[in-house]
Formats: structure tokens, C-alpha cells, sequence
């Protein structure tokens, strides 16, 4: 039955030398290239039959595994575990494999390194024709699969059994199936656009990313996560360094170049002449904006004054100034205000009309008290007394002064220099802005 009538391979020699071990390959006319005809034997009679063309499939790809499917093998009795499939990858696509290693009657361990490629599972075809391949799966690698069958076990040597029925372990060691290279890629690396480099004190930033195909994204700025969410485009305000880090639906991330955003300098504004500033009414007061800016705004009491727009401004009425200006990199900035008031410079003469009576022959003039009544905001200085001839201001002397809100007396004197009856305009000039008051002086004198 092993081969009569056929050269013998071997003489038996010692306890291991039985021509019955039907994968005996180390005899001495085997190595001499003699075919072991006991060995051709078993291996026609017991080598497994693939059910279809062998092939390995992907069925699913994960972040961490890869899972696959092979065609099965012809096995009418699964549940005597004497047929299933020796798995295999490597990451090289089994480029110089060495074949050597799947051997009839060799005996393979799982996790056994065969050249480049790792022995991932020997299983009985009853544990079924699908494998999760979790080992080690790294990105950036390419990966193929491999699967052999195989039948009976380990050999038997003549202590388990004697030379006629002797089985060992047969490998489909020429037809096997094998995967296409399945890849595990790392994303294109993001790059990141933003719609500015540089900002001023309180604007935003837009970042944007053209990688649409991610299944993730995480934003870091100064690498700490951005405290906004956001897939291919995010708005933020703080300064730092900007990376993107996508993850695949491989499971596999690439990283960003960074992108570094700036900030640009708070222009400082500043208005000359400060603070508040008094005109009198139909005057004036010329403002300069000190600080130089591409634009400058005008505005009074917080509305902007059409067409102020230069680095000066006339104001001729009352309010508080600013300047809103934009610097050369577009940073906007505000002075603070300038106020600037009329003179309230206001009185009055009390009475009205100062009558001086009626002077005798026996008299040569008479004096009446008048007030000067302050009805402004201002101090004044009462500076000049326009009074008509025959009338005289005695005391004060000009010069004096009249507070804000108060009055004062002053003594006229009438004297004319002849009779008649004298009915005239008179008034009070005083400064801030030349305020006056009109009133009327009266009076009479007798012929001698």
C-alpha cells in the first residue's frame, strides 16, 4: 500500500527510522533528493480539499483590528478536529516567504514567527472561517493574510502506533488563499487656513481645514484642547499656537503643521487739549487726535459727526468729543472724551431802571445802591460801568468781583451839570466773553 514493488527509501535503522512515519523527510536518500513514495501516499490520500478557489477577504476594517473570511475547506466530519486552517500575516506581502516552513508533518505554533510572517491562529474548521485580527495593528502598515489547510495531527511515532497506521499532519502547502494587501493609512496630513495671522484686542479668528473625510476632529491651541467645538472650521479669540489633529475611519491620525496666531497691539488714543474745556458762546476749540491711525470718527455725545473725519476737529457746541479711529492693521481704539461747555456768563442789574429823583437848588448830586446779581455758572469781574453823563460809579471801583450765584451792591451817583430831566441807557460790562447787562438810570434837576 506505501509503494510495492517500489526502490525502498530507507533502511530501518533505529526506533525512528520506520518507513511508516508517513512524513519522514530526514532520511538519508530523501535528502539525496530519492521521493519518499510513503509520504506521496499520505498526502494524496489525507491533504484537505478546498471547497472553491482559496481566497482571504476583508469583511470589516476597526481602529484596532481587521476582520477577515477565507474560503472553507471540504470537511465532512468538522467535529473531529483533524481538518482546519493554519492563519497567517505578514507585512510584506510574503515577499521571500520561506515555503520551507509549511511542511507536511511540521508542527506550528500559534504566535510562531514564520520569516517575516506571524502564525495567528491554528483552529479546527469547526471554530468556523472568520477571524478578528486584533494583534498589534498599527497604522501606516500594509497587511496580507494567508491560509493554509491542513489534516490529522502531529505525526505519530512507533511508541503511539506501529507502522501501518501511522498518520501525520498534511499542509495544502501548494494551493492557499491569500488576501489582496489590506492598508491600514494614516489620514492626509490637515493643513489649516486662517483668516488672519495677527488680531486686535477682542476680534476672532476663523480656522478652517479643507480634510472633509475625517470621522474626527480635535482643535489644540498651545496643545490643550480648544475649549469650542468644531469639525472643519473653528472661530476663536485667544492667541497661541493652532494644530488639528483628524482620526480616520481607519482608526489612524495625522497631525497638523501648527499655525500661529499673534495679537496686534490696543492703539492707545489720545485727544490734546484733555479733559474739559469752557469756550464762550460763538467761540471755539480746536481737538487733535494724537495718535496716528488709517481712520479717524468724530463724535459728540456719542453720535457720529458727519464728515469729521481727519485728525482735528472745530467744536462750536456743547457736548462730550471723542475719536473712534482704526489703526494700519485695522485694531480699532477710543479716546476718552473731551468735554466741552459754553460759559454760562449771565447777570443782571436790580432795579432795572435806577431813578435818581429829583435834585433841588440846594444840591449838587445824589447816589443810589444798585445790585449786581450773578445768575451764571461763572465768576465775574465786572471790567467797565457804561453809564450816560451826569451818572458815575462811586464804589466798587471796576474790577471787582461777583461769585457764581451771588450779588453785590454798587453805589451810581447822579451830578449832572445843569437842570433838565435825563432818561438814559446804561450798563455793566464783565468778563468771561464780554457779558453785559442793560438798565435804565433817571434823573432831575431843578433850575438854579
Amino acid at each position: 500500500a506505501y509503494g510495492i514493488g517500489l526502490t525502498k527509501d530507507s533502511v530501518v535503522g533505529g526506533f525512528n527510522d520506520s518507513r511508516g512515519l508517513p512524513n519522514r523527510w530526514d532520511l538519508a536518500r530523501t535528502n539525496q533528493g530519492v521521493a519518499n513514495i510513503n509520504h506521496w501516499f499520505w498526502r494524496e490520500t489525507r491533504e484537505p480539499k478546498w471547497t472553491a478557489a482559496p481566497a482571504v477577504t476583508l469583511v470589516s476594517q476597526s481602529a484596532t483590528s481587521n476582520t477577515i473570511e477565507w474560503t472553507a475547506l471540504d470537511d465532512p466530519n468538522p467535529q473531529d478536529s483533524t481538518t482546519g486552517y493554519l492563519i497567517l500575516r505578514d507585512t510584506l506581502g510574503f515577499t521571500g516567504f520561506p515555503a520551507a516552513s509549511i511542511r507536511d508533518g511540521s508542527n506550528i505554533a500559534k504566535g510562531a514567527k514564520l520569516g517575516s510572517a506571524t502564525v495567528l491562529d491554528i483552529r479546527p474548521t469547526k471554530l468556523g472561517r472568520r477571524l478578528v485580527d486584533s494583534i498589534n495593528i498599527l497604522c501606516g502598515m500594509t497587511y496580507t493574510y494567508r491560509v493554509y489547510g491542513y489534516r490529522y495531527r502531529r505525526d505519530d511515532l512507533l511508541t503511539v502506533t506501529d507502522d501501518t497506521t501511522a498518520r501525520g499532519r498534511q499542509y495544502t502547502d501548494q494551493r492557499w488563499a491569500e488576501s489582496a494587501p489590506i492598508s491600514k493609512s494614516n489620514p492626509t496630513k490637515p493643513v489649516i487656513q486662517a483668516s488672519r495671522l495677527q488680531i486686535c484686542p477682542g476680534d476672532t479668528v476663523t480656522l478652517t481645514t479643507t480634510t472633509t473625510n475625517a470621522v474626527l476632529y480635535e482643535w489644540t491651541v498651545n496643545n490643550q484642547p480648544v475649549p469650542v467645538g468644531g469639525t472643519t472650521r473653528i472661530v476663536v479669540r485667544s492667541t497661541g499656537e493652532y494644530r488639528l489633529i483628524i482620526r480616520g475611519a481607519e482608526g489612524c491620525s495625522a497631525v497638523s503643521d501648527p499655525i500661529t496666531i499673534t495679537a496686534l497691539p490696543a492703539p492707545s488714543v489720545e485727544i490734546r487739549p484733555s479733559g474739559t474745556q469752557t469756550i464762550c458762546q460763538g467761540d471755539s476749540v480746536q481737538l487733535t487726535a494724537l495718535t496716528a491711525a488709517a481712520t479717524y470718527e468724530w463724535l459728540r455725545d456719542g453720535r457720529v459727526i458727519p464728515g469729521a473725519t481727519g485728525n482735528t476737529i472745530v467744536a462750536r457746541s456743547e457736548g462730550d468729543y471723542q475719536v473712534r479711529i482704526a489703526t494700519a492693521a485695522g485694531c480699532p481704539g477710543i479716546s476718552p472724551a473731551v468735554r466741552v461747555r459754553n460759559i454760562d456768563a449771565r447777570f443782571r442789574v436790580e432795579p432795572a431802571v435806577v431813578d435818581f429823583g429829583t435834585i433841588g437848588q440846594c444840591k449838587t448830586d445824589t447816589t443810589v445802591i444798585v445790585e449786581i446779581v450773578n445768575q451764571g455758572q461763572a465768576d465775574l469781574t465786572i471790567t467797565n460801568a457804561n453809564l450816560p453823563a451826569g451818572f458815575a460809579l462811586v464804589s466798587p471801583a471796576p474790577g471787582f468781583q461777583v461769585p457764581a450765584g451771588k450779588r453785590q451792591t454798587v453805589t451810581l451817583v447822579f451830578a449832572p451839570s445843569g437842570p433838565g430831566t435825563i432818561s438814559l441807557p446804561a450798563s455793566f460790562q464783565a468778563q468771561p466773553c464780554g457779558a453785559s447787562a442793560a438798565f435804565t438810570v433817571r434823573g432831575q434837576r431843578t433850575a438854579v
